[in-house]
């Protein structure tokens, strides 16, 4: 067990107590954090790299034969399918070293990550309603003429809420991003047919301009 002076107080303190084999790939994480997070900010927490967007968003970490990459059980769920081939737990994932690691994946489950901090961030800063009544969610699916699945996401009542996604006639994800109240918000994200990330526009909410009497 590593003295607690010898501990890692920065993320280029962890990256440099490992083997130069190993270096690349853990700065090579950190860059795609970076790329698909840029506001997000850098820390130690639980003795791993942490990337911090509205509390915690990811961390990731180097042992003997794999990457650790935890991106809490939400983002384990939302990207299941893709994560079948790889062992985990909950809320993370081991990425082996003797296999490519998945940057792209790593990607896509850090903008979902950034998209759901980012709306409940938001809807903690808007006040409770007391009196009204509570609506039921559900999960509503549409698809398109041919069958196949066209978009899918939480209603509150009849209105959008949450995280979305739209896909095309052939499968491959179009787009994703969050509502809140029916309203679009926070980051969204368009992609192309191979999977890899087109578009991030990010609706921040405009400052109204005061008017001058």
């Amino acid at each position: 067990m590593q003295a607690a002076d010898s501990l890692p107080r920065t993320i280029d303190e962890y990256i440099a107590g490992f083997p130069p084999s190993v270096r690349p790939i853990l700065n090579k994480v950190r860059a795609t954090i970076r790329r698909a997070a840029p506001r997000a900010t850098e820390a130690i927490k639980y003795r791993l790299p942490t990337f911090m967007l509205h509390g915690n968003l990811v961390h990731f970490g180097a042992f003997k034969k794999h990457l650790g990459f935890y991106a809490t059980p939400t983002g384990n769920a939302q990207f299941r399918t893709e994560l079948a081939a790889y062992q985990g737990a909950k809320g993370s994932v081991q990425f082996p070293f003797d296999r490519p690691i998945p940057y792209g994946l790593i990607t896509r489950m850090v903008r979902f990550r950034m998209e759901e901090n980012t709306a409940r961030a938001g809807a903690k800063q808007k006040p409770a309603a007391t009196s009204a009544p509570k609506v039921k969610t559900t999960i509503r699916t549409v698809l398109h003429r041919g069958g196949s699945l066209w978009a899918k996401g939480p209603m509150r009542g009849k209105t959008m809420t949450g995280y979305w996604e739209w896909f095309r006639q052939d499968g491959t994800k179009l787009r994703s991003g969050h509502f809140a109240a029916g309203k679009q918000t926070g980051v969204w994200t368009t992609y192309d047919r191979q999977g890899k990330v087109h578009k991030v526009t990010d609706l921040k909410p405009r400052k109204k301009t005061p008017v001058r009497a």
